[in-house]
C-alpha cells in the first residue's frame, strides 16, 4: 500500500478519476492529503420518543438543504450530511478520512462510524456528524470538515 502523492494525485484529478465533480484545488495540501467540504444536501435525523434500533425504519428524516445561510447544529444533535465533491474509486484505491482538526476542536464529529473509505467507492461520502461541544455551531456549505489521505492498495 503506498500513499498517492499530491502529484499523482492531481494527475488522477485530471483523468477525472478519485474526485469526479467539486474538486476544489485550495483544499490540497502540501502534506498529501485533500480536505472534503460540506456539500448543499443534508437529512437531520429527527424522531420523537425512543428508536428501536433492530428497525431503522421507525426513523424519520427530514431533508434540508444547506443554504447560503447555514445551519445551526445544536450541543447534541445529530445530522447526516454530504461532501460537495464526488468519488469514484477503482478497486485499487482507498482513503483514510478525519476530522479536520478545526472543526474537532470546536467539538463537531463528522465521522460516528467508518473513517475508511473503501476501493469501488462512488458519489458523495456521507458524514454522520454530532455537536459534542459546549456550544451550537453554524455550518456553512464550502466548509473543510474531513481530511483525507489516499492510497494505492494494488
Amino acid at each position: 500500500m503506498r500513499v498517492i502523492t499530491t502529484d499523482k494525485f492531481l494527475k488522477l484529478i485530471g483523468e477525472k478519476k478519485l474526485i469526479t465533480e467539486g474538486f476544489n484545488p485550495g483544499n490540497l495540501s502540501g502534506l498529501d492529503t485533500y480536505t472534503f467540504s460540506l456539500g448543499r444536501s443534508r437529512w437531520q435525523i429527527m424522531s420523537v420518543g425512543e428508536i428501536d434500533g433492530r428497525k431503522s425504519r421507525n426513523i424519520i428524516r427530514a431533508n434540508f438543504e444547506l443554504t447560503d445561510e447555514g445551519f445551526v447544529l445544536h450541543r447534541g444533535q445529530f445530522a447526516l450530511l454530504v461532501t460537495a465533491e464526488v468519488i469514484k474509486f477503482d478497486a485499487r484505491t482507498m482513503c483514510w478520512l478525519s476530522t479536520h482538526p478545526t472543526m474537532a476542536q470546536l467539538g463537531l464529529d463528522f465521522l460516528q462510524s467508518s473513517s475508511l473509505v473503501p476501493p469501488g467507492s462512488d458519489g458523495r461520502l456521507t458524514l454522520e456528524t454530532s455537536n459534542r461541544g459546549p456550544c451550537a455551531v453554524r455550518l456553512f456549505p464550502g466548509m473543510k470538515v474531513v481530511k483525507a489521505m489516499f492510497y494505492d492498495i494494488g
